[in-house]
């Protein structure tokens, strides 16, 4: 009789790259610790370096932490919140 629907993971849980495991949860740690490319993306958590298929949601987390800015539990200073066209 259990009428809740199954646990699934939250957005952060969810998994980004698949080759390497590596989920959104950990490769928004990295942008909010500072990361602002998908080298260091790259280099930092090892997404997008297997098959490429997950290079798209990648840059678009990386274009997010880019608009907003450092996080909490990320590094102050706001060196990396302004960007400039």
């Amino acid at each position: 009789m259990n009428s809740a629907p199954p646990s699934q993971p939250d957005d952060g849980d969810e998994l980004l790259c698949h080759c390497l495991q590596v989920t959104r949860c950990t490769a928004r740690a990295a942008i909010a610790a500072g990361v602002r490319t998908l080298a260091d993306l790259q280099r930092q958590t090892g997404a997008c370096t297997g098959c490429h298929t997950c290079y798209v949601e990648c840059q678009a987390l990386l274009s997010e932490g880019l608009r907003e800015g450092p996080r909490e539990g990320g590094q102050g200073g706001g060196a990396a919140t302004t960007a400039r066209s």
